[in-house]
């Protein structure tokens, strides 16, 4: 099946660093598209990380590649967009900013499964305070429930274990894993299961989200797989994650 191709660039938005752009596409539906500007390297995280959590039936919002088209992109006018295929993370309908409020309206599951899924990645830009932060979630009033996005920053290099536990947004619910022998056996087993697919993830990129114009590799298939396989060492809970 064809990427949707996007017919229409509406603007840049002021969310995150990235400032994605809000795009319409054939297949009707609206996108946050990251391109070049970005970087690909992590355009490149955001789908293998966002892949990973589909698997594991986190409520993530539907993404794909869109095709950028040259003539398009030309009249744009913007160096952020690039010609070819772009990630894009489809519009939400029905949703507003997550709120610190709106945590104890988060089944207890899902905000023990967001945490261990970001320690695991090493995502460590899902930050929230008493009053303000980056959580990195939507809440959609139709269904009341949260919505995942944004996972540019997995697989982060200067992963700060500390900061994690300091300030992610389900935080409170560290000390419910670290001292369940019996859920962190369980998260292993459903991290080790997933981990297997992320050599079919990397072959789903485009070549010029992965290489640099002289073959440099930006990212590798390896150094995803050293941080995933840290699910089944012993001391995965209770240590930062080594490079």
């Amino acid at each position: 099946m064809a990427p949707p191709l996007i017919i229409e660039i509406l603007g840049r938005t002021d969310q995150g660093i990235t400032r994605p752009f809000r795009c319409l596409a054939d297949d009707g539906h609206h996108y946050y598209v990251k391109s070049v500007g970005a970087h690909w390297r992590s355009v490149v995280c955001e789908w293998i990380a966002g892949r990973l959590a589909e698997a594991l039936g986190l409520p993530i919002a539907p993404f794909a590649q869109v095709e950028l088209d040259e003539g398009l992109v030309k009249a744009y006018g913007d160096h952020d967009l690039a010609p070819g295929l772009a990630f894009g993370s489809r519009v939400a309908t029905s949703v507003h900013e997550f709120e610190p409020s709106l945590i104890r309206h988060c089944h207890a599951d899902f905000r023990r499964d967001l945490l261990a899924f970001d320690w695991w990645v090493r995502n460590e830009d899902r930050q929230l305070g008493d009053t303000a932060g980056r959580p990195n979630l939507l809440w959609q009033s139709t269904t009341a429930r949260p919505v995942v996005i944004d996972h540019n920053n997995a697989f982060d290099r200067q992963f700060d274990a500390a900061s994690f536990l300091d300030w992610h947004i389900f935080r409170a619910e560290w000390p419910t894993i670290a001292s369940d022998l019996v859920r962190q056996a369980e998260y292993a087993q459903r991290f080790t299961a997933v981990a297997a697919r992320a050599e079919e993830f990397w072959r789903e990129l485009p070549h010029n989200w992965v290489f640099t114009e002289d073959g440099t590799p930006r990212i590798t298939l390896q150094e995803i797989q050293s941080v995933l396989h840290r699910a089944d060492q012993p001391d995965f809970w209770h240590s930062a994650p080594s490079s």
